[in-house]
């Protein structure tokens, strides 16, 4: 059930959020901080719903005016099989579409920069995923590596080899972009820019704003066990930490300010 104060504050203005998810696996198979149970996710997308919420691609999201109510881009990094196997049909049930960034050199195919690794899509099921025409594919590197330790050759190798790779298998032009692990440097966005990237998101909490630069977009992390209530708090106040500790602090803060100021 939704929290009425916490709606009415989420829904009294426009406000735009890129959501960042991960796996999505059943119960048994979640083995990280990252990963939502498809169980959670289906209860997410019921809040979205719930919320009337426009979910979109991130381009449409990017390109779009301002509008009343709550838009949201529901985006997934690395390209886990699930995101496939699980998380399209849930999607779908509620016509929603998603952005996925995906990894395209990994070999083999599993996630091996996770401490269990697990499978990612094949080139077949790329393929199959970016047919269904809601999805819109972006790039996350050739081997998910930290941009930031890398030489500046190496890290443009890893952009637009992505890239090409992704356009190459997809037959048409791919804009954006989620830096691995949520690392970069000034020197990595103008390398982004150069190779035709429009787009890319960051692991910083925030909404996206009037002044938001395209190519380091905040986003708010959706971490394991984050149940429906729990991501309306994240929506509410844009954090990606927002126990009810935090909600109490907040509201002691607002009203120590409000003392002062009177």
């Amino acid at each position: 059930m939704l929290n009425p104060l916490f709606a009415a504050n989420l829904l009294d203005r426009p406000r735009k959020i890129v959501l960042m998810y991960h796996s999505v696996p059943t119960l048994s198979q979640q083995t990280t901080q990252y990963d939502s149970t498809l169980a959670q996710f289906k209860q997410h997308l019921a809040l979205l719903a719930q919320l009337h919420s426009q979910v979109v691609t991130l381009n449409t999201l990017m390109t779009t005016p301002d509008s009343q109510g709550l838009q949201i881009a529901v985006t997934f990094d690395d390209g886990y099989l699930d995101n496939l196997t699980n998380a399209l049909p849930a999607l779908t049930e509620y016509q929603f579409p998603a952005t996925l960034f995906m990894v395209t050199r990994a070999a083999p195919a599993v996630s091996q920069w996770s401490p269990k690794p697990k499978p990612l899509l094949s080139q077949q099921q790329l393929q199959q995923l970016a047919q269904q025409g809601c999805w819109e594919i972006g790039g996350h590197t050739c081997h998910h590596l930290d941009l930031t330790s890398l030489s500046a050759t190496q890290s443009q190798q890893q952009i637009n080899n992505c890239k090409d790779d992704l356009e190459q298998l997809l037959g048409k032009a791919v804009n954006s972009f989620a830096y691995p692990f949520g690392r970069y440097q000034q020197h990595h966005v103008e390398q982004l820019a150069a190779a035709g990237f429009e787009y890319a998101c960051t692991t910083r909490a925030g909404a996206v704003q009037p002044h938001t630069q395209p190519l380091t977009i905040p986003r708010i992390t959706v971490f394991a066990n984050d149940s429906a209530a729990m991501l309306l708090r994240k929506l509410t106040f844009i954090s990606n930490k927002m126990s009810w500790f935090d909600v109490a602090g907040y509201y002691a803060s607002r009203i120590l300010k409000t003392k002062v100021a009177s």
